[in-house]
Parts: C-alpha cells; sequence; structure tokens
C-alpha cells in the first residue's frame, strides 16, 4: 500500500466527517415552511460554497433517524479505511454518500457494502441504485426555489454544473470531440446523441451567463475554477 493511497484514503473519510458536522450544524428542520421559507439553506450554501441541494443533503446525513448516527458513521468511515486503502480506483467519498442517501436506509447497507468492496465509481453507483430501485416517481420532491434571486443564481449553478459532469462522464469532454471519443463511456445513438451535445452546449452558454452574474453581485465569492476554461 502506498502512502500516497493511504492519504486519499484518508483525505475522502475527512471529507465524509466535515460533510457530516456541516450537517449537524444546521438547524432541525421542523417543516417545510420552517426548513426552506427562512432561507436557511441558501444562506449556508453561500457561505460553504456550495450548492443548496448539497446543503440539504448535508442536513439529511447527518439526520440519525434517515442518515447517519454517529456510531454509523464511523462504521463507513472505518469500512473506507480497512477496504479502500488495499484497493485501487475510486474512493467512496462524499459524492458517492450523495447518492447513497437517495435509497432507503434498511436497505442501504448492503448498498455501501458493496460500493466501498467493490471501488464503485459514483456513476457505478448511481446506476446500481436506479437499476435496483429505479427513478423516484414523479421526478422526486417538488423542487425549492430560494426566494432571493442570488440563491436562485447558486441553485441554478448547481444544476448546469450537474448536467455538464453528467455529460462529461457519458459523452466525454464537451469542448474537444477527439478526447470526446476517448473518454466517453456509453455509445449513445447518433439522434441522441446529437440531442445531448446540443443541449450541453446550451447549458454551458447558460452557466457562463450565470457566473458572469453571480461574480457581479458578489465579487467577494469563491471563484469555481471547473468547467469556466481556466
Amino acid at each position: 500500500m502506498s502512502q500516497t493511497r493511504r492519504q486519499q484514503v484518508a483525505a475522502a473519510v475527512k471529507a465524509v466527517r466535515a460533510f457530516h458536522d456541516l450537517g449537524r450544524s444546521l438547524p432541525a428542520k421542523a417543516s417545510h415552511k420552517d426548513g426552506y421559507g427562512q432561507g436557511t439553506v441558501t444562506v449556508e450554501a453561500e457561505k460553504h460554497g456550495l450548492n443548496p441541494d448539497t446543503v440539504r443533503k448535508a442536513r439529511q446525513f447527518a439526520d440519525p433517524v434517515s442518515g447517519y448516527t454517529a456510531s454509523e458513521l464511523n462504521a463507513l468511515c472505518r469500512s473506507i479505511r480497512e477496504v479502500q486503502e488495499e484497493q485501487d480506483g475510486p474512493i467512496f467519498g462524499r459524492t458517492h454518500l450523495i447518492r447513497l442517501l437517495s435509497v432507503p436506509k434498511k436497505q442501504r447497507g448492503k448498498v455501501q457494502a458493496a460500493a466501498i468492496e467493490n471501488g464503485w465509481s459514483t456513476a457505478e453507483l448511481e446506476a446500481h441504485i436506479a437499476t435496483r430501485f429505479g427513478s423516484r416517481r414523479d421526478g422526486g420532491r417538488k423542487r425549492r426555489v430560494p426566494s432571493d434571486l442570488p440563491g436562485v443564481l447558486v441553485q441554478l449553478e448547481g444544476l448546469c454544473e450537474g448536467w455538464r459532469r453528467w455529460a462529461e462522464v457519458v459523452v466525454g469532454d464537451e469542448s474537444d470531440q477527439q478526447q470526446r471519443q476517448v473518454r466517453k463511456r456509453v455509445e449513445l445513438p447518433t439522434g441522441l446523441l446529437e440531442s445531448v451535445l446540443a443541449a450541453t452546449k446550451a447549458i454551458a452558454d447558460l452557466h457562463d451567463e450565470v457566473n458572469h452574474e453571480l461574480q457581479t453581485r458578489r465579487p467577494k465569492r469563491a471563484v469555481r475554477k471547473r468547467f469556466r476554461g481556466e
């Protein structure tokens, strides 16, 4: 086992614990009105440089009923260290965890163990969850839209980035056709591929506009480097 691998696993475990700490620091969600109407999620998202949905997931993660108790968190981190220090490839981290939170708690343990033991990427974990549990009916919970423009922009930024990360995994680098052929994971039908690429180009343009507006309104806000061509 290399020192670098041990350090990478330690960093992943540290990030998972920090995510749980973030969730614990948030006020408990008493109701939809109390949880979202007061803008708590938007404020915390801005404070930590995260999108609001990620902050909501942190709160769910730290919820001992729907998420993880302290002992369950310790067991998860211990499993990551003991199993994945001896592996190569993807390390179970915060993004894996966010995907895993969509699995009912009673069935989560087996999926978690399989993801860690097999070294699944987040895409592989997501595919397993979709295959086994299906998509949530009606597209899941109705999205809560912040009441202030900066909050809406941050939410929109997260949606753009989420699509572009997905497209990068499925069809490769949107800006480099040759590299896209090397990196793409799935051979989409020609018509569907063209539609995905067109949508990705439109979302990239939208993403640029959203980032520009955010920088204009919040010039001291930390700049995300991903997908900015920098």
